[in-house]
């Protein structure tokens, strides 16, 4: 029984450290997202037309040649080491798949980005 419980507590610590490691990644991976969300933001911002973009497939359309240039052009340095391997994004129809679907929706910056610089159509009830 005595080699049973050793080899449970080595499983236990072989799965923490397991965890940690995919913490340390996925924050490192933010880390780079961030960079492109807050040029996104700052483009939105820029870019927004008088009145307003009709919808926020209209705004990543004319949008993600100019934010794939950054993308393309940035070495994403951090804490001294490149992170641009850590983009999952790895083409211009991903990154606005994940502009419209997911970033629009859950990172705050980028929403109120949307929010301000996109007009919806009101509906008049009648």
């Amino acid at each position: 029984m005595v080699w049973f419980k050793v080899y449970a507590d080595k499983q236990k610590e072989l799965s923490r450290t397991r965890v940690k490691v995919g913490k340390k990644g996925g924050e490192s991976k933010a880390e780079v997202y961030i960079i492109i969300q807050n040029k996104l933001v700052d483009l939105i911002n820029t870019f927004a037309p008088t009145g307003g973009w009709k919808s926020k497939a209209a705004a990543v359309n004319a949008l993600i040649d100019p934010l794939w240039e950054f993308v393309e052009e940035s070495n994403f340095v951090i804490n001294n080491q490149s992170k641009k391997y850590r983009l999952s994004t790895t083409s211009q129809d991903a990154l606005a798949d994940t502009i419209l679907k997911s970033w629009s929706r859950d990172v705050e910056s980028v929403r109120q980005a949307f929010d301000n610089n996109v007009s919806r159509k009101k509906r008049v009830s009648e």
